[in-house]
């Protein structure tokens, strides 16, 4: 459990793809934790498996070709679940560009609780030694499409 939590925090690829390559350089699933604070989750943590989509070094820390990614955020306020994809935009930046289901167990400013929202998430993704990421999402209630609202998160992970 702590190897994959501890590969889950720093991005390192768990697996390799070693029947092409027996250097180990094309990782078959990289995993990536994050945390951070937005509305509706409050705070929240979550995880994250990526696909890359070309060859990749296991020697990087981030991936630098783009991605397929899954993910899944828990807080205090609700959940998502995304789909989506990573691009490296440079050395130092990436972007998250997902499709998401968000359900909410807490009441928040001006909606209910209990509610089901489809939305989309955009993330601009600082790498270093600490990556951080923000991002902005707009969701729609799945029963009633007169519940809206803009999500907002500010964390670190990638």
């Amino acid at each position: 459990v702590f190897v994959v939590i501890a590969a889950a925090m720093f991005g390192r690829p768990v697996f390799a793809d070693e029947g092409r390559n027996s250097d180990k350089e094309n990782p078959l699933l990289m995993f990536a934790a994050s945390a951070g604070v937005s509305y509706p989750l409050i705070a929240s943590v979550g995880g994250s498996v990526l696909l890359p989509l070309a060859k990749q070094n296991t020697k990087e820390l981030f991936p630098s070709v783009p991605s397929l990614r899954a993910d899944i955020d828990v807080g205090l306020g609700g959940g998502i679940v995304s789909a989506g994809v990573y691009i490296p935009a440079g050395g130092s930046f990436a972007i998250n560009l997902k499709g998401s289901r968000m359900r909410t167990w807490l009441w928040t400013w001006n909606e209910e609780k209990n509610r089901t929202y489809d939305g989309a998430v955009a993330e601009v993704v600082m790498l270093g030694h600490v990556p951080g990421k923000i991002g902005l999402g707009y969701f729609e209630d799945r029963d009633n499409n007169r519940n809206r609202f803009t999500y907002v998160f500010l964390g670190v992970g990638f």
